[in-house]
């Protein structure tokens, strides 16, 4: 059933794989063109170790919510009981999420390696270095004698500096979950309660972005942690995924 099901929905697949890919090709174009016209240009970002995961796990979120309300559905419909249906869910969405991770993760790796040399050739620079441009000192008055600053002016100005803004290997999983579940709670609430779903999330995220500059926590005195929002905010996600999943395997629908 599962291999029937990946077959009917492989288009969704490629698709994600394609975001990543093209999300990729779009923004080391955009740093390629600007090597290639801008002369001046000393430093340069690799920022797919971060664009690439947000990419991925926002289109966990999309299709998780889509294969919840949508083909989670269509599965009770054909006969299909709710924990089978539930499990077949899990396992397309973990496949899609984990092959566009995958990829993500593999083409964040090409960057790294393949890419600094190649964006050396196209800034026409001497030499390349990992990290961001050294602060430049205020100059001497000149009289002829200042030739340091001279020199470390030449030196930037013939380096490519880049600088590394990937994100750590365990946030690729972490980003990975952290879609699957919030997939998981707004499909769980457009099942249950249909289009007041959306507004039962709004509110909730409404409270969860006004909570920290309504609420006078810093007036009570109390011994709060310094995470306390994150760890209130962890907890009612935690509480919101093991409701959708009760919510689903009691869930109605009508044939």
């Amino acid at each position: 059933m599962l291999k029937k099901l990946i077959r009917l929905h492989i288009s969704d697949l490629w698709l994600c794989l394609g975001v990543v890919a093209g999300l990729f090709l779009i923004v080391n174009g955009i740093i390629a063109a600007v090597l290639l016209l801008s002369e001046g240009t000393s430093s340069v970002p690799l920022p797919s170790g971060v664009a690439l995961p947000i990419a991925v796990g926002i289109m966990t979120l999309a299709v998780t919510v889509s294969h919840v309300s949508i083909s989670f559905v269509q599965a009770l419909q054909f006969g299909q009981s709710r924990r089978r249906a539930l499990g077949l869910m899990l396992s397309l969405v973990l496949l899609e999420g984990g092959c566009s991770m995958a990829l993500a993760a593999a083409l964040t790796w090409v960057e790294r390696t393949l890419f600094p040399a190649l964006w050396l050739v196209l800034s026409g620079k001497e030499q390349l270095v990992w990290g961001g441009i050294p602060p430049i000192p205020a100059p001497a008055p000149w009289d002829g004698s200042n030739q340091e600053w001279a020199a470390l002016l030449d030196e930037i100005s013939s380096t490519l500096y880049l600088q590394d803004v990937s994100l750590d290997w365990w946030w690729f999983p972490v980003i990975l979950l952290i879609g699957l579940a919030a997939g998981f709670i707004v499909g769980a609430c457009l099942q249950r309660f249909g289009s007041k779903g959306g507004w039962i999330l709004w509110c909730v995220w409404m409270a969860i972005c006004f909570a920290p500059q309504l609420l006078p926590l810093d007036d009570l005195s109390l011994p709060l942690p310094p995470d306390f929002l994150l760890y209130v905010a962890v907890v009612l996600a935690a509480v919101m995924l093991i409701w959708s999943v009760w919510s689903l395997l009691h869930a109605v629908v009508k044939h």
